[in-house]
């Protein structure tokens, strides 16, 4: 049987998976750790910069420089089978950390989301544990502060992976 339609994106994403081919821009630079934190800067979360302007953390406050999503990157012998199954995955310490600052890019989602909507990350978690730090929702709140120029490009029907483009349409 022939082809007869071609997408420019998958059809399903990993958290921090670039989800078109369109025009992206990923820029590299070095992590630190945020106290309390796990030893590593997971995949497909918002960071912010750190106490050193090349470094970047998760976020722990509201006000703190957006500086884009962190992008999946098999370069640390990471496969899908581990990112599945939930492992304590990510960028190690001090290691140089992929993040898009304009593009379509694969997030999860704390609640459902619809196209056009505005974007926001979680800088505070409501309750243990702190693995939420990053994540993204719809609905700016005293956790959440907006993602600049973000907005969904697919919609959810509760938590999930949903695209987000930063940079706009």
């Amino acid at each position: 049987m022939p082809q007869t339609t071609v997408s420019y994106s998958s059809p399903i994403g990993l958290e921090g998976q670039i989800a078109s081919a369109t025009y992206n821009v990923i820029r590299g630079t070095l992590q630190e750790l945020l106290n309390g934190m796990n030893t590593k800067l997971p995949f497909g979360r918002a960071v912010v910069t750190g106490d050193n302007p090349r470094k970047l953390i998760l976020p722990s406050a509201t006000g703190q420089q957006f500086r884009g999503i962190t992008v999946i990157n098999d370069s640390w012998g990471i496969d899908e089978v581990s990112y599945l199954a939930g492992e304590n995955i990510g960028f190690p310490v001090g290691s140089p950390v992929d993040v898009l600052t304009w593009g379509d890019i694969n997030v999860w989602v704390e609640t459902a989301v619809n196209i056009g909507d505005m974007a926001t990350f979680r800088h505070t978690p409501e309750a243990d544990p702190q693995d939420v730090l990053g994540r993204f929702s719809n609905t700016p709140s005293g956790n959440h502060d907006p993602v600049p120029n973000g907005r969904f490009v697919t919609g959810t029907t509760g938590a999930g992976i949903a695209v987000l483009n930063l940079g706009g349409f």
